[in-house]
């Protein structure tokens, strides 16, 4: 009997995370930033501005929606880009101007398989979108 209630409790914990593991994006506030092009075609990224949260004085993780575009498609709309898209968590240094993905989860031709980030900081190059989204999630602080 006790081995059924075990197993019982594992089953409704699994439930629970398969349930709850995506409320984040549930409640989101996504607002598109700019994408960036090339030369496989264009890609669209959404900031989930209810995911930014300092880290350190300077530190900032938030969570981006990536999607990417044929040549000649328009940006989705926010409930297209979640059927199609991939989400990062980033971290973004805005002292240093540098940043790194902390998780990731993309998109594969079965479906969503994880990814895992190599948590090496890069730099942010001007005028790219890294440097749009520090404009955005940096000044918030």
């Amino acid at each position: 009997m006790k081995s059924l209630s075990v197993k019982l409790g594992v089953m409704l914990v699994i439930i629970g995370l398969a349930i709850f593991g995506n409320i984040e994006a549930w409640g989101a506030d996504w607002k598109l930033i700019e994408g960036s092009k090339g030369s496989y075609g264009d890609s669209a990224y959404y900031i989930d501005m209810k995911s930014i949260k300092m880290i350190s004085e300077a530190k900032v993780r938030f969570l981006i929606l990536t999607v990417f575009l044929p040549p000649g498609k328009t940006k989705p709309s926010i409930e297209e880009a979640r059927k199609q898209g991939s989400t990062d968590y980033i971290e973004l240094d805005c002292s240093e101007k540098k940043y790194r993905s902390v998780k990731s989860e993309r998109e594969s031709r079965e479906g969503y398989t994880p990814f895992r980030p190599t948590h090496h900081w890069y730099n942010i190059e001007p005028d790219s979108v890294y440097e749009k989204m520090g404009e955005v999630v940096c000044d918030r602080k």
